[in-house]
C-alpha cells in the first residue's frame, strides 16, 4: 500500500536510489517543498520517498472536493492512489474509435469490409507505435495512457515551480529530473504523439478513397500519396512537431 502523507521536514527518508533523503537533501532538491503544501509517496514503515508532490495540484487533478480539510483530501488521494486499477480506457479520439469499432465489428457488415478491416488494422498499429514510446539518451518512454498522465502530472508540478521531478525510463529505477530534462521528455512525447495521429489520420483518408486493389499497397509505414503528404507536412510544420 502507497501511503501518502504531508511533508513537514522533520523525517528522513531514503531515495529510490539508496541516498538518504535528509530534510536537507530534500529541501535541496524541492525549494518549494515548504513554502508550499506538498505530499509524498512512501511506504508503510515510512523508509522510502517515491515520489514528491504539490498538494494543491493533485486536489485539481484529482477533482477533490475544495470543502475537504487539508487531512481529508490527502486521505482521499491516497484511497484514489491505492484503488485497484481500472481497465485502461484511452481517451483520446483515435483510440476511443478503435475501441468502438472492435465491438462493433461481427455485428455491422460494413465494419467486416476491406476497407472497414484495413481501418483497424492502422488503428490498431498506430496505439501500438504510440505506446511504444520514444528513445532519448539511450533511454526508452514509453507511453501508454497511464505513462501520459504521469508526464501531464509532472508538468504540472514544474508549471508549479518544481524544480525536479521523480520519473524513470523503462526497466530503470526513479530517479530525479531536473525541470529542464523533463520538459525535453514531455516535449518529445507530444511530438510524438501528434506525429502518429496525423499519419494515422492521413492514412484512413486514403483508405476510404481507395478501390479494393490499392488496399493491398496500404499499410502503417506507407509513403502517402502526393496530396496526403503535403497535407500532413502542414500539419507538423503548423503544430511545431
Amino acid at each position: 500500500m502507497t501511503i501518502l502523507e504531508r511533508y513537514t521536514g522533520g523525517h528522513t527518508y531514503m531515495f529510490p536510489s539508496g541516498a538518504l533523503a535528509t530534510p536537507d537533501a530534500v529541501l535541496e532538491q524541492f525549494p518549494a517543498i515548504l513554502e508550499f503544501a506538498h505530499v509524498i509517496e512512501t511506504d508503510e514503515n515510512r523508509e522510502v520517498l517515491w515520489a514528491v508532490s504539490n498538494l494543491s495540484a493533485m486536489r485539481t487533478q484529482h477533482n477533490i472536493d475544495p470543502a475537504l480539510t487539508e487531512a481529508e483530501a490527502i486521505e482521499a488521494l491516497q484511497d484514489i492512489i491505492n484503488a485497484p486499477p481500472e481497465p485502461e480506457v484511452p481517451n483520446d479520439p483515435l483510440a476511443t474509435a478503435l475501441l468502438a469499432l472492435a465491438d462493433a465489428i461481427g455485428s455491422d457488415p460494413e465494419l467486416t469490409t476491406p476497407h472497414g478491416l484495413k481501418i483497424k488494422e492502422v488503428g490498431e498499429a498506430c496505439a501500438a507505435a504510440i505506446y511504444g514510446g520514444i528513445a532519448i539518451g539511450g533511454s526508452n518512454y514509453s507511453l501508454t495512457e497511464h505513462d501520459q498522465i504521469e508526464i501531464m502530472t509532472q508538468m504540472s508540478a514544474i508549471k508549479e515551480g518544481a524544480d525536479m521531478v521523480p520519473y524513470h525510463a523503462d526497466g530503470e529505477l526513479c530517479r530525479m529530473f531536473d525541470a529542464e530534462e523533463f520538459a525535453a521528455i514531455a516535449d518529445a512525447a507530444r511530438n510524438h504523439i501528434y506525429y502518429h495521429r496525423t499519419y494515422s489520420n492521413h492514412l484512413r483518408a486514403w483508405i476510404r478513397r481507395s478501390d479494393a486493389a490499392e488496399l493491398d499497397s496500404i499499410f502503417y509505414g506507407a509513403e502517402l500519396p502526393p496530396d496526403l503528404a503535403e497535407s500532413m507536412a502542414a500539419m507538423i510544420g503548423g503544430a511545431g512537431a
